[in-house]
């Protein structure tokens, strides 16, 4: 809009004048009624007009949730993304794109929550996502600080307990390995369980692991993937066990591409269906529950929350809060433990 003014049309009432340009760059002259032929009634119109169009104007130049959401999705694609946090983005998206932060009221969350109708864990865990792109878009200086609404999160879950024995571990283990009975290589889900379940970690990690941080003289599995910055979720190298040297040495033998599990799709069609094919027995275990099991079993065998930290890559003060429950003995030892 450039230059509105006020005139007199044929009737006698005042009338805007403006310009406008169109798509092609030219100005287009454009009016618009006051309605009235009283100078400083006209005035007052004149203004309101003004300051709407302003409006209008900051409106369409503040980029909204969706478009800042997909920005965020394809940065954390590019330095890793769990499934999860790809879910949430894609949900609040969906949700909330249309509006920009400042136009997110309370009655809005609100809304949300009961069109989710989900879990306070899972809600927590969207509404985690939707302020991790409010500070992405912060950060990048798409939106303004005090433009970002608060979020009321919905109290935190307590962790999730849920593990394979150790009678199970290696039972489950075994079904992995022999859905590579009668096939010319090891399968992706043999792989990756054999490797979750030693080394505990996450399936984005096994996903993106190539063989250049496999050293298979040295034992050590590094799952940093070189060059990206590094998240609250840590990567860290970890040794080879003993019982899954073997399981990557044959595999190494069958590479066909660079990548451990031959490549980086997702296994979690080709896990489920495998799962399925297992029958109610173990339709409990998804890939998180491997890492819960790689913690636990370490704990209980007596191996020290330091060096389970390590091989996790989580904090010590994480897995005390998350697994401590299941070393007793260390407690034991220190009540015990006299001169």
């Amino acid at each position: 809009m450039l230059n509105p003014t006020l005139s007199k049309n044929r009737s006698g009432k005042y009338e805007i004048r403006y310009s406008e340009t169109q798509p092609d760059g030219s100005n287009r002259t454009r009016t618009k009624s006051t309605g009235t032929t009283s100078v400083q009634e006209a005035q007052i119109v004149l203004g309101e007009f003004i300051l709407q169009e302003k409006q209008t104007a900051a409106a369409l130049d503040r980029p909204k949730i969706k478009h800042v959401a997909a920005q965020y999705i394809d940065a954390a694609t590019v330095r890793g993304v769990s499934d999860g946090q790809l879910r949430g983005a894609q949900v609040v998206s969906a949700y909330f794109g249309e509006w920009t932060p400042d136009e997110i009221t309370p009655e809005i969350f609100l809304q949300f929550r009961a069109f989710r109708g989900v879990s306070d864990s899972s809600l927590r865990r969207d509404l985690s996502v939707l302020g991790t792109v409010f500070t992405f878009g912060v950060k990048h200086r798409i939106w303004k600080r005090g433009d970002i609404p608060y979020i009321d999160m919905p109290p935190a879950g307590a962790p999730k307990d849920i593990w394979l024995n150790e009678t199970q571990e290696a039972e489950f283990l075994d079904l992995a390995m022999k859905n590579s009975d009668g096939l010319p290589r090891l399968s992706r889900v043999s792989r990756f369980v054999a490797i979750g379940l030693d080394t505990g970690a996450r399936k984005t990690a096994i996903h993106e692991l190539t063989w250049d941080r496999v050293d298979l003289a040295s034992g050590t599995i590094d799952f940093r993937v070189p060059g990206r910055a590094v998240t609250n979720k840590r990567r860290v190298p970890v040794p080879v066990s003993d019982r899954l040297r073997p399981v990557l040495q044959r595999a190494y033998s069958e590479r066909t591409t660079s990548h451990v599990l031959d490549h980086v799709g997702n296994i979690r069609k080709a896990y489920a269906t495998w799962q399925k094919g297992q029958g109610a027995a173990y339709s409990w275990v998804t890939p998180h529950v491997m890492r819960h099991t790689a913690a636990t079993l370490m704990l209980r065998a007596g191996v020290s929350i330091w060096d389970v930290a390590g091989v996790l890559g989580d904090t010590p003060e994480t897995v005390t809060k998350v697994y401590a429950h299941h070393a007793p003995d260390r407690l034991n030892n220190a009540v015990n433990r006299r001169v």
